[in-house]
């Protein structure tokens, strides 16, 4: 079992790290059009996880040469990769939750959120969250948790306390607000018959995919609320990181499948052909060039 567990990770890691170079090659790439906070948004989530694809790699390949076991028992493990592993996808959920309150703001209200709200928000909620758990990894340090996959706040003070309380409040609200920003747009497209005939489909998929890798994670942070963790079952314990893990892979791969104009990029990069003046004119081919009721850039996932 602990021979599978690092393979898939070694491997969905790899492929994450794959889909979120090539994104971030084609968000730069076209950067000049992306005026909202969602589509600015893109860039930074890929480049956090493509950092994290990379300390999974990492971990993996030191599992596989050390023994899983050995590698969490050592002194620096935790110490040194423990605290970015924690933060890192915490902190690519938070703004993959603002990409989604932006998109329900531009399609259910017609204007979205000011960027630079947006980011000064998003850089203050950060700043707080990762000095929080960077202060508390320097005077209580983390532990392994009881799955051997990644580390955890220790200690039993208040600067604990909130480090858990922060990192387990992003998880849930983050699926929270997630879920309300595509079902009120679902709403929303249904009572445009155009819209609903293109786009309702894929916005549900964009949320059973966040609900396929968040889901796990969301229930055992709830669950631990109320209880210890060696109450909750193994197999939800697992299931979490992993989630997290495909988080990586899905993504790019949303991005990629329904922005054109990224879609596009990627493919003249992987082809290494000029791109045509067609579709270098062209943002967007999903349907919405000619809805003023939908903004055409509030589609990116």
């Amino acid at each position: 079992m602990d021979n599978f567990k690092r393979v898939a990770e070694l491997v969905l890691s790899g492929l994450g790290m794959i889909g979120n170079l090539l994104l971030m090659v084609a968000w730069w790439r076209t950067r000049a059009d992306w005026h909202r906070l969602n589509l600015q948004l893109v860039g930074p989530i890929a480049v956090i996880d493509c950092m994290s694809s990379f300390l999974g790699i990492l971990k993996a390949i030191l599992s596989f040469a050390i023994g899983n076991e050995e590698l969490f028992d050592t002194t620096w493990f935790c110490s040194y990769f423990g605290t970015p592993i924690l933060i890192l996808p915490c902190l690519s959920m938070l703004l993959v939750s603002i990409m989604s309150l932006d998109r329900y703001c531009l399609v259910v209200h017609g204007r979205g959120m000011k960027c630079f709200w947006g980011w000064i928000f998003i850089l203050l909620l950060s700043s707080f969250f990762i000095c929080l758990l960077v202060a508390n990894t320097a005077v209580y340090g983390l532990v392994p948790d009881p799955t051997r996959m990644y580390c955890r706040p220790s200690g039993s003070s208040i600067l604990t306390f909130f480090a858990h309380r922060l990192a387990t409040c992003i998880i849930m609200i983050g699926l929270f607000v997630v879920t309300f920003c595509y079902i009120a747009i679902y709403l929303r497209c249904r009572m445009i018959a155009t819209v609903y005939q293109i786009m309702t489909v894929k916005y549900i998929f964009i949320l059973l995919a966040y609900q396929l890798c968040w889901l796990p994670k969301f229930i055992s942070s709830l669950w631990g609320l109320f209880t210890s963790t060696q109450k909750i079952p193994q197999v939800l314990l697992h299931l979490g990181p992993f989630g997290l893990i495909l988080l990586l892979i899905a993504n790019p791969c949303l991005v990629f499948g329904l922005q054109a104009s990224l879609r596009k990029e990627a493919y003249t990069i992987l082809s290494q052909q000029k791109p045509s003046a067609e579709d270098q004119t062209c943002l967007d081919s999903d349907g919405f060039k000619d809805l003023s009721l939908i903004p055409q850039d509030s589609i990116v996932p």
